[in-house]
């Protein structure tokens, strides 16, 4: 194929993108992907809970797009440009109640949590709204799905519970919605998943910085209640306010202390909400043991030394590694009943060497780099 192919080819395919006003909503989609919209606009319009994720969508101005994302990312809002987005590959059904779970962190966004993400929250109260507002999201989801079947319509409710099992799970204790945002903390790998991508990730990352030198904020449960589906969950703030909701993994404790202590060491204020969390129980519970094992790979995949050559920043991913081999284990010590008097010692050690190494000068760890590597 010539290059003028290609570029035409390329350009047409650009062009298919347009704008559609459909119900009052922007849609961004090519002509086949706006045939998808009209259908699960319909869908939404057909049940109540639907109807309320389309008046919500209208009110706010959203727009709809529909984009090639990751096979783990079946949707995602963009809060600061009020659009939503759904994965193109995705079935309609799948879409109908991942859109209304988007829809609903739109409603959230505006009902109070943008006030709140700007302002400079402690790691419980992060893990608090997180969590609290994915848990009302898919209860959200779970509702419109309910009310589907009850119409006939058994796709999106298939396809949910063979996703998101822990949540139905929940609701079928008590056939109460109650119960299934409760049951979403039950859902260890997808509790990990967020506990790295939130917390773990982010707090590890560039260590190096100037830290955000605000106080912290400590939130309690009432303050997120009104946009959080407060109101339809029995004992909600009690709930918020006990283990199950709080507990959070070593590894993700461990970046969090991390994060604290370099930041401390650069004039910002301690994290109050770090020696409050429970650690999670691994030798119970087998699938928070798989979600431990998650959270390791993925901090050994996000930090390993080889991603990048600044010295600076090699040392500190060196001294990274070193403790989340610590933590790991700690992890299996744990499991087995037993204690790691060297790992617990490690870790300490290993939390000590990434505050060296966050704080030095680059032509100092280019050196601590070059004897390292002579001393092997």
């Amino acid at each position: 194929m010539s290059l003028r192919n290609v570029f035409e080819r390329f350009c047409k395919k650009r062009e298919e993108i347009r704008e559609y006003n459909i119900r009052g909503i922007t849609v961004c989609a090519t002509p086949e992907d706006k045939k998808n919209a009209e259908e699960l606009f319909n869908a939404l319009a057909s049940v109540p809970s639907g109807r309320e994720a389309l008046h919500d969508m209208a009110r706010h101005k959203a727009s709809l797009y529909f984009e090639n994302l990751s096979e783990s990312t079946a949707a995602c809002l963009r809060p600061e440009t009020d659009s939503i987005v759904l994965r193109k590959s995705s079935d309609v059904p799948s879409m109908c109640f991942n859109l209304v779970h988007e829809a609903r962190h739109l409603r959230q966004w505006h009902g109070g949590r943008k006030k709140i993400e700007m302002q400079n929250l402690d790691l419980a109260s992060r893990l608090m709204v997180v969590r609290a507002t994915e848990a009302d999201a898919q209860t959200q989801a779970l509702q419109a799905c309910l009310e589907w079947k009850a119409q006939g319509n058994a796709a999106p409710m298939e396809r949910f519970e063979k996703r998101y099992q822990p949540i139905v799970n929940g609701f079928n204790k008590n056939r109460s919605l109650s119960d299934a945002f409760k049951g979403w903390y039950d859902d260890e790998l997808n509790g990990a998943i967020y506990e790295h991508n939130l917390c773990t990730a982010p707090g590890l990352s560039n260590l190096t910085d100037d830290p955000e030198k605000e106080p912290f904020v400590s939130l309690r449960a009432s303050d997120i209640a009104e946009f959080c589906g407060g109101d339809r969950i029995n004992g909600f703030e009690e709930f918020l306010n006990g283990p199950k909701a709080r507990q959070i993994h070593l590894m993700t404790k461990t970046a969090a202390e991390i994060r604290d202590d370099v930041s401390a060491s650069k004039g910002a204020p301690r994290d109050p909400s770090l020696g409050n969390l429970p650690l999670r129980d691994l030798k119970s519970n087998r699938f928070a043991r798989m979600a431990a094992d998650l959270l390791i790979l993925k901090a050994q995949e996000a930090f390993s030394p080889a991603r990048t050559k600044d010295p600076v920043k090699k040392a500190v991913l060196k001294a990274l590694t070193f403790t989340v081999d610590a933590v790991e284990r700690l992890n299996r010590a744990e499991i087995r009943g037993m204690t790691d008097t060297k790992a617990a010692a490690d870790l300490q050690n290993g939390k000590k060497r990434v505050q060296t190494a966050a704080a030095q000068k680059p032509i100092k760890a280019f050196f601590s780099a070059y004897f390292s590597l002579r001393n092997r």
